[in-house]
């Protein structure tokens, strides 16, 4: 079945929006030490990005509420606007006050988004359509990892940061403006869910509850080791009373059908996320690479996920059995892991670094993308803003997490070659939580047939 001319034009749009949204992730990941060294805040550097992560986490939960409650349309309006906004903040910020502001916005816009770009693919695609859309946002969102950094570095020192970021809140104005035609014949979820809708503030306690814990876990490296084990646990303990009300009843014990889906969607797509700092951290320590160097690296598993994505577009990969493409991925995903955690080693090759990165993100595509297309089937059409949020949450709660735990190991470690030892042993334990969540896989077919066999 093909894409007729709307569509075709909506895929692009949206394409193009992630391709800017993830220009804009990479470019201050780039310059954010240039932009504190000027309007002051250095010692506060993880905030840059705590904020952003914690507001991302409130739009997740209320984009979510509000495409159930008013449409996927103002939902998708308001994200991209807040996003705009909070780039335009950022971009002419005179303090570092302004500029956290300005994140918060950002990162409120696009939980939102987020949330309203999958709904809007399953209200305007059929199911067996998805997973190519699909396909083509995360090659998009990818791609921007080779030459995001190199563009932003290169303009923040041939002339300003700020042109690095207030031209892109522009472009989402002007991409909105080009797609508004398309989106005014986006349809609202139809149906009417069995179960009551959550009134906002029911949801918003949750929400601040886990944003808490979340931010508690990203404050973990600023604190003595002493302080950062007990903030770990009471951390953990807020992320996980928040997170049971807002995810699907029946996730926390894999109950089959949907709930399966957003957990697993959450913990299968988080190690490639969650342990990415650390290559070019061992690389640099143990190899004695430079930071160009150990940034390849990462581009071969930019490379591996963002192909990936563009075979799910373009072939008939995103119409093969998704019970096979999901185990097949996390496999990969499993052998790249282990492979990448044998090539940190100094005294293996480095070739196995390049090989297994790439395999990771390659695995971790597969099967992230095609849990995706899952989710949005098992879902009720009136509860699909839900579902996405809570998919999107799992994964960066599960991030957070990692990237903690994975943090604390290190800290212990000094310089040099002694930070290998707890890279492997994060990248192991992944590897190992992969392979026993295999054995969940079959829990994705629900127990009953009113969504269709799931393949």
């Amino acid at each position: 079945m093909k894409l007729d001319r709307r569509q075709r034009w909506l895929a692009g749009a949206l394409t193009v929006s992630s391709f800017v949204a993830s220009f804009e992730t990479t470019a201050v990941q780039t310059i954010a030490p240039q932009i504190l060294d000027e309007i002051g805040g250095r010692s506060l550097y993880a905030m840059v990005f705590g904020v952003f992560t914690v507001a991302e986490l409130v739009g997740l939960v209320f984009g979510g509420w509000l495409e159930t409650r008013r449409g996927v349309v103002p939902a998708f309006v308001l994200g991209v606007l807040l996003h705009a906004t909070g780039l335009l903040v950022c971009g002419t910020a005179p303090t570092f006050g302004s500029f956290l502001a300005g994140r918060a916005a950002q990162g409120l816009g696009t939980g939102i988004v987020v949330v309203s770009v999958y709904v809007i693919i399953a209200t305007s695609y059929p199911d067996s359509q998805r997973g190519r859309v699909l396909g083509f946002i995360v090659a998009s969102w990818a791609t921007p990892g080779f030459l995001g950094p190199l563009i932003a570095g290169t303009l923040t020192s041939l002339v300003s940061w700020r042109v690095v970021l207030w031209p892109v809140g522009l472009v989402d104005l002007a991409l909105l403006a080009v797609i508004w035609p398309v989106m005014r014949e986006v349809k609202n979820a139809s149906g009417t869910s069995p179960r009551p809708k959550p009134s906002l503030m029911s949801l918003l306690g949750p929400a601040f509850l886990l944003s808490a814990g979340v931010a508690g876990l990203l404050l973990l490296d600023e604190l003595p080791r002493s302080a950062s084990w007990p903030l770990l646990v009471v951390a953990g303990i807020a992320v996980g009373l928040g997170a049971v009300r807002l995810l699907p009843r029946g996730s926390w014990r894999l109950a089959p059908g949907l709930p399966a889906a957003v957990l697993l969607r959450g913990l299968i797509g988080a190690p490639w996320y969650g342990v990415a700092f650390l290559l070019p951290l061992a690389l640099v320590e143990a190899r004695g690479f430079r930071l160009a160097e150990a940034g390849l690296a990462l581009s071969a598993g930019i490379l591996g996920y963002a192909a990936t994505g563009l075979l799910f577009g373009s072939s008939r990969l995103a119409e093969t059995s998704r019970m096979v493409l999901i185990r097949v991925g996390t496999l990969a995903q499993c052998a790249g892991l282990a492979v990448t955690a044998t090539g940190v080693d100094p005294r293996m090759p480095v070739a196995l670094v390049y090989i297994g990165w790439s395999t990771t993100g390659l695995g971790t595509c597969l099967a992230v993308n095609s849990l995706n297309v899952v989710v949005l089937r098992l879902s009720e059409e009136s509860e699909r803003g839900a579902s996405t949020s809570a998919m999107a949450m799992a994964e960066l709660v599960t991030v957070s997490i990692l990237t903690a735990v994975a943090g604390l190991a290190l800290a212990g470690a000094s310089t040099g070659i002694a930070v290998v030892i707890p890279a492997q042993i994060t990248m192991g334990v992944s590897a190992l939580g992969l392979l026993l969540l295999l054995a969940t896989v079959g829990r994705l077919r629900p127990t009953t047939a009113s969504h269709g066999h799931i393949r």
